[in-house]
Parts: structure tokens; sequence; C-alpha cells
């Protein structure tokens, strides 16, 4: 890094000090406040490392037609993916990634919740998000074999706590969406208690992944889903996903006022470890396939490291 691209961050740094990131963050990119954020290097430079804002090259219009749910191959949709990155992928975490997948259990209430007694049960890790931003679509797409995830005709629907197994080593948890567009303020209000319930008393729970629409950021129903997360003491990680469907220069903004309020406002979110994800094109999946690798037991770690040798030899 230049001397000039060092001044060039503090300046930012400098001139960011005085925005007010919790009311600015709720507004479009389109505002004429919005655009007045400086754009942070190191961030434009991430969405650019990504290809997100990029014209895609002929060779990955493949990649682009492959959606969740309505058939194609994954595996075929990440090769054209890989022909273009720079850096190889880590083989442990395709390894798991390409595990088959199964429907573990569904609960609607606490009392159907799986049992938290087995202290060798998998690392689970959930997805929360509102309705219809594509939580369900992103956990499909982060399989490399295809699963059985369930992705409604009509988004937003998902009105139960459904567990996936990802081999027998980290267990995913789609939790129902809240904004409820198609709900009773009565079943809104049980399927908030069960979330908190989970929440609370889920020891093999290592982190919730908070899934927000990179068109909007963090939203008032969101701030109120961190305050939870925060009063129940569980890390949690925010990922934007549809990053696809907005400019580089205002996905840097849009991620830089997302970090500094989960730093400003909120105590166990990871602000550093935000993230940017498309399902329609699958841009940044790795990275997140990564960060949830890092949660499996070592053991298993170890077993997923002595199958890829295996397979090289």
């Amino acid at each position: 890094v230049t001397q000039s691209q060092n001044n060039n961050n503090n300046n930012n740094d400098n001139n960011n000090s005085t925005v007010d990131v919790r009311r600015v963050g709720r507004l479009l990119d389109t505002t004429k406040e919005f655009k007045q954020v400086p754009v942070d290097g190191s961030l434009l430079e991430y969405v650019m490392r990504l290809g997100f804002g990029k014209k895609q090259r002929r060779k990955s219009k493949k990649a682009a037609k492959f959606r969740p749910g309505k058939g194609g191959s994954p595996l075929e949709a990440e090769e054209l993916l890989k022909s273009q990155e720079s850096e190889p992928r880590n083989p442990v975490v395709e390894e798991l990634f390409k595990s088959k997948v199964r429907l573990l259990g569904t609960a609607v209430s606490q009392e159907q919740l799986p049992s938290n007694d087995d202290r060798d049960a998998s690392p689970e890790v959930a997805f929360a998000g509102r309705s219809n931003v594509g939580k369900s679509s992103l956990l499909k797409a982060l399989s490399l074999c295809g699963t059985r995830v369930a992705v409604a005709d009509r988004p937003g629907t998902t009105r139960s706590v459904n567990f996936y197994d990802v081999g027998g080593h980290v267990c995913l948890v789609d939790l129902p969406g809240y904004g409820f567009a198609f709900a009773k303020e009565e079943r809104i209000q049980e399927w908030m208690d069960l979330m908190a319930q989970y929440f609370r008393d889920r020891p093999q729970l290592k982190r919730v992944v908070v899934v927000l629409d990179a068109r909007f950021g963090i939203k008032n129903s969101d701030a109120a889903l961190l305050q939870l997360l925060d009063e129940c003491r569980v890390k949690y990680q925010v990922v934007l996903t549809k990053a696809d469907l907005v400019k580089p220069i205002a996905l840097a903004r849009r991620l830089w006022l997302v970090r500094q309020e989960l730093r400003q406002h909120f105590r166990f979110g990871m602000a550093d470890a935000t993230l940017l994800v498309s399902s329609h094109n699958r841009r940044g999946l790795h990275e997140l396939r990564k960060e949830l690798t890092a949660l499996v037991r070592p053991t298993r770690i170890e077993r997923l490291k002595k199958r890829v040798e295996r397979q090289r030899q």
C-alpha cells in the first residue's frame, strides 16, 4: 500500500467520522446524503475483487444462469467462477460443502426444537433475516452438491425452524423470516418468542448469520434482531446478499455504513467479518463458506483433510 493510499484512507476516516451512520444507513443509495459518504478505498477494492460491478466475461454467463431451486449444476457454476479467480480455493472448505445435506427436522414451537443435551452434536449456525431477503436461497447456494433446502414459491414464507445437517460436520439452521408479510400478528409473536428461546437455550449455537439486503442495509426490524442477539449474548455475523444488484461505489458505502453501525451500537456483531454475497451469480459464497468451516470441530477438519489427500493420490 502506498503512502498516498494510506493518506486517502485516513482522510476518508476523518470525513466519515461525522456521518450519522444509523440515520444515513437507512437511506436509499440514490439519495444525495448517501452519495456524500466518502468511499473507503479498501472496501471498494474488496467489492471489485469479488467481481461485483464488473461486466461478466462471456464464459461466466452459464454461472449467472444458475438459480437456487430452479435446476442447474452448482458445481458447474462454481468451476466457471473458480477459473476467473486469482487465488486458489481452500480444498478443505470445498470438500465440506460437497457433503450430502439432509433435513434433520423442523420445529414450529419450543417443544419441537431438537434436544440440546447431546455433547457430541454438530455446531449450529443459524441464518436469520427479514422475510423475502433470500435467506433460504443463500442456504441452498452454499452447497456444492445440491440440497434439499426448501425454497418457497412465494418468498418470505418460511414459517418453521429447519435444521440441515451438512455431512455430520455442521448444522445449518434456517430461521423464520421476520417482517412476516403473510402472517397474522399473533403468529408473528409466536415466531419471535421461538427465536428468542432458541438463541438463549442452544449451547451448540456457535454463530448467527444475519442476512441483510445489500440495497437497504440495516432496517429497524434488523436492528431489533441485533439488539435481541446482544441481549442473548450470541455472536453474530452480518452478510449482505443481493450484492449483484448494487453498483460498486454504492456497495462500498453501504458496507462501510453497516460495519460502522455494528461497531457503534451493537456488542456482539463481528463488524470486520461483514461479507458480500449473491445467490444469483454465486460471488462471495466461498468467503462465507470459509467463515463457516472455521466453526467446525478440529477432529472433523482433520477427517476432511485426509479425504482431500486420498483424492489427490
